[in-house]
């Protein structure tokens, strides 16, 4: 009987995920804003790991082969993810699509978590199969990747709800597996989308508070004074996870036009992204994503997703029956942040905007779309939730210790069988009487009726257009030709990884054709002794000093050798192309870029903290 509950979960979460995925199996490829970006990083990032270097920080064939500090500063996570299906044989294309599929699917199965979670004793089956859809179909979550391609995004909005998950779950007899739990998931999150974490900190945030406010009134200081050691070591193993990746980002930050692309003080991007309440929420239940585009578009503000009047109405309906089932205890943590997400996108946040520090790097205010979807999810799932806990066990079964309150408030004993843990949400073992789902709710009809409506709402407008990719455009012709047809050079829209020093009046154009460099006026014999996607080694000789100009650009994460000590370079000309002064003689030079000692000593940091 066991058995097929869990296959009915199975194939009930299966039917809700599947219509999700069906537009990344009808075509190699599709359109979207910024896919083909992500495409081709792909495809440079597996290159180089083929080459020998798993974690580059340079993309040596972006802006007509001179190179490009993109993997530096752009989150590790997703091209990894993808490089992993590259090493099986799959195209860069075809490892994107997986990637993309299973962020959907994690999507899905974390909010069912986040949702059973929350619940504690009153969750089941179809709260979560309801909660995950309501995440998974919100029109944001599916735009994110159909229409807008953002690959990094749609990967963090797959691992949030776990991170969720594992804030909110018992954490007394979890030990040292909690902690590392956090904090993994949370250096995943941040080494996929920095711009996420600023969204979703309010969510964290809220969510460990909460926590230990619940702690110290169930159990005291002690208990909750554990529960934040956990919770502030959890975070510390995360940064220390992340810093190798972190710390030459933000040391490095000055080096590129990151900031210019956010935006300037009298015209950021969020002050054309701020969207009135009325504009915001599209009134057709199927949502249509090709009106996600305003007509007065400029190309800061090409487009404003909107909030699907569906899910909205399943939030407002899961608001309203928690507070007549008197859950508002357990629940306004969640209501305050679904209000705060679309206090954010209106103008009237334009003050917070302009005053609290590191919002403007979200750029766009509708980003907190995904907030809302994911606070939503527990609501919508509570809906359809018991009205009440399990019922006490019969008489004849001996009495057990009682455990701790669960989330929802009640005292049920979650040691006694047929209980549902109130941390996980699921039976601990099966009741006598047959089914741990007891408890008066709506029919589990309700729920499939609503998901399937759910379902239809988020995909029946979705419509991506179908590409016609094949693997041999995968290579550095097919992303030289790319980036003379779109003048979109090192997959960059606002130059933003372009360094500061290259001064051209619009770089990435006029480097298109660039000036030749003068030659050195002293011969020199070169040979190569050693190549590969980042490195290079010569053996140089000349009668005098010279200086060799490579073709690539300068950047100061390269290092220059020769004869084994580390020697300087230079940036020249209009290109700013990297140079090196090599003395007379006989010398061995090799340059490279990757990881300097500094990073290592983070990573080797990073190591001896798990």
């Amino acid at each position: 009987m066991g058995r097929a509950r869990s296959l009915l979960t199975i194939a009930l979460a299966a039917a809700a995920v599947t219509p999700a995925l069906l537009p990344l199996l009808r075509a190699p490829w599709f359109g979207s804003h910024d896919g083909d970006f992500h495409l081709w990083r792909v495809w440079e990032y597996w290159r180089v790991w083929e080459g020998g270097t798993p974690l580059p920080g340079w993309a040596p064939d972006f802006i007509y082969g001179y190179g490009a500090p993109v993997f530096l500063y752009y989150t590790p996570v997703p091209y990894v993810l993808a490089a992993f299906w590259c090493a099986i044989g799959a195209s860069a294309a075809d490892a994107l699509r997986i990637v993309l599929a299973f962020s959907l699917v994690a999507s899905f199965v974390g909010a069912w978590r986040f949702t059973d979670v929350w619940l504690g004793d009153r969750a089941s089956r179809w709260t979560g199969l309801l909660g995950g859809s309501a995440f998974l179909y919100a029109p944001y979550r599916l735009l994110d990747v159909y229409v807008r391609g953002a690959v990094a995004e749609s990967v963090a909005l797959g691992i949030a709800p776990f991170l969720c998950w594992a804030i909110v779950r018992r954490h007394r007899e979890q030990g040292h597996a909690t902690t590392i739990l956090v904090a993994a998931l949370a250096a995943l999150l941040l080494l996929s989308h920095t711009v996420s974490i600023l969204t979703l900190l309010p969510v964290f945030g809220l969510l460990v508070a909460v926590k230990l406010a619940r702690e110290w009134r169930r159990r005291g200081w002690g208990a909750a004074g554990d529960v934040a050691v956990r919770l502030g070591r959890a975070g510390v193993l995360a940064a220390c996870l992340s810093a190798p990746w972190l710390a030459p980002v933000v040391w490095g930050q000055t080096w590129v036009r990151v900031a210019e692309a956010i935006g300037t003080p009298d015209l950021a991007k969020w002050q054309l992204n701020l969207v009135p309440l009325k504009q915001l929420v599209q009134w057709s239940v199927v949502h249509d994503y090709a009106l996600d585009f305003p007509r007065d578009y400029t190309p800061d503000r090409m487009f404003v997703p909107h909030l699907g009047v569906w899910v909205l109405a399943l939030t407002v309906a899961g608001i309203a029956v928690s507070i007549w089932r008197g859950q508002i205890r357990r629940d306004w943590p969640l209501m305050v942040l679904a209000a705060g997400s679309v206090v954010l996108i209106l103008p009237e946040s334009a003050r917070l905007w302009q005053h609290v520090p590191g919002l403007p790097i979200v750029q766009f205010p509708w980003r907190f779309l995904g907030t809302l979807a994911l606070v939503s999810a527990p609501l919508v799932g509570g809906m359809v939730a018991k009205s009440r806990p399990n019922p006490p066990v019969p008489a004849d079964v001996p009495p057990l210790r009682v455990a701790e309150k669960g989330l929802s408030g009640d005292g049920q004993d979650s040691r006694l069988p047929g209980a549902r843990h109130p941390a996980f949400g699921i039976p601990r073992q099966q009741s006598r009487r047959g089914d741990g789902d007891r408890g008066k709710h709506l029919p589990p009809a309700v729920a499939i009726v609503l998901a399937a409506v759910t379902v239809l709402a988020g995909v029946g407008g979705l419509n991506p257009e179908p590409v016609d990719w094949s693997r041999s455009r995968e290579s550095w012709q097919g992303s030289v030709s790319y980036e003379r047809r779109t003048k979109v050079l090192g997959t960059m829209a606002d130059d933003e990884f372009v360094p500061v020093w290259l001064t051209l009046p619009r770089p990435l154009v006029a480097i298109a054709e660039p000036p030749p460099e003068q030659a050195s006026a002293v011969p020199a014999d070169v040979r190569l002794l050693r190549a590969d996607a980042l490195t290079r080694r010569l053996e140089v000789r000349a009668d005098a000093a010279t200086s060799l100009v490579f073709d690539t650009l300068y950047f100061p994460t390269w290092h220059t050798e020769v004869d084994g000590r580390p020697t300087p370079a230079r940036p020249v000309g209009p290109l700013r192309l990297l140079a090196l002064d090599v003395p007379s003689g006989a010398h061995v030079v090799e340059i490279g870029s990757g990881f300097d000692a500094a990073s290592l000593a983070l990573g080797l940091i990073a190591v001896v903290s798990l």
